[in-house]
Order: structure tokens, then sequence, then C-alpha cells
């Protein structure tokens, strides 16, 4: 038996908070940061070794060494000397352990992502926000 009754709305807790650009402070790009307490994803904590490849900001190919701060399983946020402009693709390998990334110890990930933002250190590093495309265990 069916009933016509239409069911109740059902309201997302998200869309009860107020508008994204009065939540995040903007980095030095505007783009905008969620605060721990807002991510969705939890996160492991680096640092973590990686090996990084790509196109830098100034088209110039490389293949660098780079360390992983945090990853979670939408992506990650790494440091390393080259910058890059948001919205490149990257290939990254790291290993899931404080061990170097050539190390025939641990679990290691390929990925594949895009660069959401750049941040620059005080030391003169970068620190790249990365959305994962695809990944996998190798």
């Amino acid at each position: 038996m069916t009933s016509n009754m239409a069911h109740p709305a059902v309201v997302h807790p998200a869309s009860l908070r107020s508008p994204v650009q009065s939540r995040f402070p903007s980095d030095r790009r505007g783009a905008q940061r969620a605060s721990s307490a807002d991510r969705r994803k939890l996160r492991l904590n680096g640092p973590c070794p990686a090996f990084v490849q790509g196109v830098d900001a100034n088209g110039q190919a490389f293949r660098n060494a780079a360390v992983l701060d945090n990853v979670s399983a939408g992506g990650l946020y790494m440091r390393m000397k080259s910058d890059m402009p948001v919205g490149e693709k990257i290939f990254v390998v790291f290993a899931l352990s404080s061990q170097a990334a050539d190390s025939t110890h641990g679990p290691k990930v390929a990925a594949r992502g895009v660069i959401r933002r750049v941040d620059q250190h005080p030391d003169g590093a970068y620190g790249l926000a990365v959305m994962f495309l695809q990944h996998r265990f190798i």
C-alpha cells in the first residue's frame, strides 16, 4: 500500500551554517581554508617523505623530494621547494611512515592530484594542498 503523504524535508546540518566566506580565513591567494573542526575526513599527520613530479610555476618539469604534513582520503598537504600554480596536476609517491619514501619498508601510495592551494612559508618552502584524482597502494 502506498501513501500520498509527502515526506518531511530533510535539512542537512551544513545548510544551517553561515556562508563559507565568513567561516574560513583566506590565504595569500584568496582561497578559503577550513579549520580542523570543519574537516570531514580523518587526517594522518606527518612528517612523511615523498617524491613529487610535475611542472613548476615557471613551466619547468621537475622531480623532487617533498615532506607530507598530513594526508586524508581526499588529499594531502605537503611542503617542497618548488612553487606550483593552483590547478596544476601533480604526481606524488609517499610512504605511510617516517622512513624514506624510496625505502622498501612500509606501505607506499602513488597518487595523481590537482593543486588546490599554495602557501609560501617563511623559510622559503611552499605548502601545497593537493586534492586526489586517483591513488593506489604500491
